[in-house]
């Protein structure tokens, strides 16, 4: 069962608790839904050029207008597989259409081969309209233990009378055949509507 916050306690059912937060039969609560998984690998080597981490999956990475609502949620959940030649630097960041709202900065990495490495993020739309406003914060993590911040300048101004398309970039600070990153998992999903 889930309850809002609010919700009555006590020896009630689950229908009359619903009943009495004001919750029709059969509605779902702040149920997570998934807007989008990748199904193909995305691979970064050998460039000094921001790419793309975001490839072919199911669902999109489009955000409507109708959910990018005061207090919406999203979670941006990134994995895969990371080697370098010894200490370059990377750089991660995350947008929504051509808008940065979060930015690893240039990082020296460990000497690293075949580790996992992990994205998460959370956003959340502050203020509706044009411009709006969104927040996000999260870190980057690798299993030979880098971790880098999402840098998190404030608020971020947005239009969210229009649909926005999240996307995740990574730039090498070296071209280098050895300085791969693979892409195995993107996810999209919106906690909070």
């Amino acid at each position: 069962m889930t309850v809002t916050p609010g919700a009555p306690t006590g020896n009630f059912t689950a229908a009359e608790k619903n009943k009495l937060a004001g919750i029709e039969d059969g509605a779902q609560v702040n149920k997570n839904k998934t807007l989008f998984i990748s199904n193909v690998d995305v691979v970064v080597t050998n460039t000094l050029t921001e790419t793309t981490l975001t490839g072919a999956g199911v669902g999109s990475l489009t955000i409507s207008a109708a959910d990018l609502v005061e207090g919406a949620k999203f979670k941006i959940n990134a994995q895969g597989i990371i080697s370098d030649t010894g200490n370059p630097n990377a750089r991660i960041r995350a947008k929504l259409g051509s808008v940065l709202i979060g930015d690893t900065l240039d990082n020296s990495l460990g000497s690293i081969s075949d580790d996992h490495w992990i994205l998460d993020m959370e956003l959340v739309v502050r203020a509706e309209g044009a411009p709006g406003a969104v927040m996000a914060s999260g870190g980057f993590l690798t299993s030979n233990n880098d971790h880098f911040a999402m840098v998190n300048v404030g608020t971020v101004g947005i239009d969210t009378t229009v649909d926005q398309t999240v996307n995740i970039t990574f730039e090498w600070g070296t071209a280098a055949m050895g300085n791969i990153v693979t892409a195995q998992i993107l996810e999209l999903e919106c906690v909070k509507v």
